[in-house]
């Protein structure tokens, strides 16, 4: 280890390639990690913004009436609340159309929105909308409506409250009216659609799961308020996360780049330190010391380098969702993914340096001071590389091209990574030749 920080503090310009390499490869998947984690977040506030508040969810099955008193009186409970929901039709003096009904629960813990201007909806004769729903059907406080439930029973009402429902993105995309729960039963038919749990303090809603169920019954679904959330986001997205599906894939061909620069930045400074390394080996130093000493080196460099990058990635994440307008309160860190993001960091770091460190050390004391490797290595080496390019270029390209026909992003990805190997493998071989042909050409301008 001394050896390898000697190293380090004496030459670490030596060194910035590979830091460099990883702290790109690090950043981008910690940038992905971050940016996807906050993204899900804001989702899931705005499509779940009405269980924000709630701890348990129960749903009855459909047409069935909830046991209000049963679930009252399970251990842990604190307060319960039927929510109805129905829609239904209303024509007022500028509009006509059908708008979805909502109870507004008389407990303020359980409201996700906030009142605007007026005040809140009383008894069967009034009732409130949302901004967007006011704006799109030019109602006003005081506008007076007719609405019809699923009783099919004509009602007056009047618009006394304007709400805030800004915390989720899709509430106000269709006609929404907020009613007191007297006129809310009425709509609906005194059937609820849901049963909203507020658990009592130092109780978990996970706890609470199980006892509701049971006093639910067996077709009722019980779930917790964030799992709810989580499912009202898969209604909408399909439960399908294409974004962190392409970006992660781009962060895993970020981390093939970085340990192909790792390894050939490694093969590069064991080849200059070759007669160092011979000396120390005439001197007395086994192959395994030497060894270790290298990948002490890739260790340290690689830790220094995901550091930088988990650092980096949050600063870019952070900026990414404020570009894409991803409030602060949705701004998630998640650890966990970034601590294995950071290991992997390291540990590809320590594979891709083991290639060139076990090649240094096959090499004699005596020929390792030699400054060309021998015929016989070269041909070998090459030919070696030649043929494992080519398969790779073969074998990468079909499952490219087997992936854009199917299609299958998965093998599309790995066919290119694999494919894009092959191609530096044999750049090697190639580009002499390639190089000498361009000379060729260009020596009729002169030098």
């Amino acid at each position: 280890m001394k050896s390898a920080f000697s190293q380090l503090r004496a030459y670490p310009g030596r060194f910035v390639a590979v830091c460099f390499a990883i702290v790109i490869g690090v950043g981008f998947t910690v940038t992905t990690l971050v940016f996807t984690s906050s993204f899900n977040a804001a989702l899931t506030q705005s499509v779940g913004a009405e269980f924000t508040n709630v701890d348990v969810v129960v749903t009855p099955d459909y047409g069935e009436k909830a046991d209000l008193e049963s679930l009252s009186q399970v251990a842990g409970v604190e307060f319960v609340e039927p929510s109805y929901r129905t829609y239904g039709r209303f024509a007022a003096e500028a509009a006509r159309g059908y708008m979805q009904i909502n109870t507004i629960p008389q407990d303020e813990r359980l409201r996700w929105y906030g009142l605007k201007s007026g005040a809140w909806p009383i008894g069967a004769a009034e009732m409130a909308v949302d901004l967007n729903t006011a704006e799109r059907n030019g109602l006003s406080l005081g506008s007076s409506l007719t609405v019809t439930g699923s009783d099919e029973a004509p009602r007056a009402v009047l618009l006394v409250a304007l709400l805030d429902t800004s915390s989720s993105a899709i509430a106000g995309t269709g006609d929404e009216f907020y009613v007191a729960p007297e006129l809310g039963i009425a709509l609906a038919g005194g059937i609820p659609s849901s049963v909203n749990v507020l658990a009592a303090p130092g109780v978990s809603a996970d706890s609470l799961v199980p006892m509701l169920k049971a006093a639910a019954g067996p077709l009722a679904t019980v779930q917790t308020g964030s799992a709810a959330a989580a499912a009202a986001v898969a209604d909408i997205t399909g439960d399908a996360d294409i974004l962190s599906i392409i970006l992660l894939t781009f962060a895993a061909i970020a981390g093939l780049v970085a340990a192909i620069v790792i390894a050939n930045t490694f093969t590069i400074l064991l080849t200059q330190r070759q007669r160092q390394i011979a000396l120390t080996r005439c001197i007395g130093a086994t192959a395994g010391q030497v060894r270790r000493a290298v990948l002490a080196e890739a260790t340290m460099i690689g830790v220094i380098g995901s550091l930088l990058g988990v650092a980096l990635g949050i600063g870019v994440g952070k900026l990414a969702t404020s570009l894409a307008n991803i409030g602060s309160a949705a701004f998630t860190v998640e650890w966990i993914g970034i601590g294995i993001a950071a290991g992997l960091g390291v540990l590809v770091t320590i594979v891709a340096a083991l290639a060139p460190a076990r090649r240094a050390m096959r090499i004699a004391p005596i020929a390792a001071l030699s400054p060309v490797p021998t015929t016989e290595e070269a041909k070998r080496s090459g030919r070696f590389r030649t043929i494992a390019g080519a398969l790779m270029m073969i074998g990468g390209g079909t499952a490219l091209v087997g992936g854009i026909v199917l299609p299958a992003l998965a093998v599309s990805v790995l066919g290119g990574a694999v494919s894009a190997l092959g191609i530096l493998l044999l750049l090697r071989s190639a580009l002499p030749h390639v190089l000498r042909w361009i000379g060729g050409l260009a020596s009729v301008a002169g030098v």
